[in-house]
């Protein structure tokens, strides 16, 4: 598989820590919610009926610290709206940028760094997983990507997708994942689902 090991992702945290909290911030607000609201409930319940003050100061002090707590949860609310926001803007301007200098099949680094810069996303063929490319090595002329999960692939060679695309473009090459598989072993669906992104289909120009 074209997967980094996990101890191999160490110098990726950051990224991979970034993605993960825009991915699964909205079901953990959730998860937060209901519990943090039965807290307060209960404990005015409580404090209400107390008749020992010490008792009743003591249920006001968790009452304090709960109600703290439900509003840290709104501003993390408020926090994913807005990180859905402008990944979604960011989403929109990248389709808008690729439309405006879209040439049907075309492949260059540029493009490739335009999708990195605009955190463009695409589907592998086999539509298991949602990827985005992470990093670029423009010095080695590699890139690395990430899916929904937060995991990294290796590096993929520009030359390799180029290799593969020209062969695709030429007809020599079915944009199938069998068949890229037999070029780039293990790396079949994503390529497959990266160059269909790119708008390159059997034979493309």
């Amino acid at each position: 598989m074209p997967w980094k090991p996990e101890k191999e992702e160490d110098r990726w945290g950051h990224k991979k820590s970034s993605f993960l909290l825009t991915e699964n911030l909205r079901e953990v607000i959730h998860d937060l919610r209901n519990p943090i609201s039965c807290i307060i409930g209960y404990g005015q319940l409580l404090a209400a009926r107390a008749v020992d003050p010490e008792t009743k100061e003591d249920l006001e002090k968790i009452l304090r610290q709960a109600e703290r707590a439900s509003e840290m949860v709104k501003g993390l609310a408020v926090f994913a709206h807005r990180s859905e926001e402008k990944k979604e803007n960011r989403r929109q301007d990248g389709m808008e940028a690729m439309e405006e200098t879209h040439t049907e099949g075309s492949l260059n680094w540029g493009k490739l760094k335009e999708m990195k810069d605009n955190e463009a996303e695409f589907s592998s063929a086999d539509g298991l997983s949602t990827l985005r490319i992470v990093e670029m090595d423009e010095k080695q002329k590699r890139i690395y990507l990430i899916n929904q999960t937060g995991r990294i692939t290796w590096p993929l060679k520009y030359q390799k997708l180029e290799e593969v695309h020209k062969k695709v473009r030429t007809g020599k090459v079915a944009l199938a994942p069998h068949e890229i598989d037999k070029l780039v072993p293990t790396w079949g669906s994503i390529i497959t689902g990266l160059l269909k992104y790119l708008g390159c289909e059997d034979g493309c120009r």
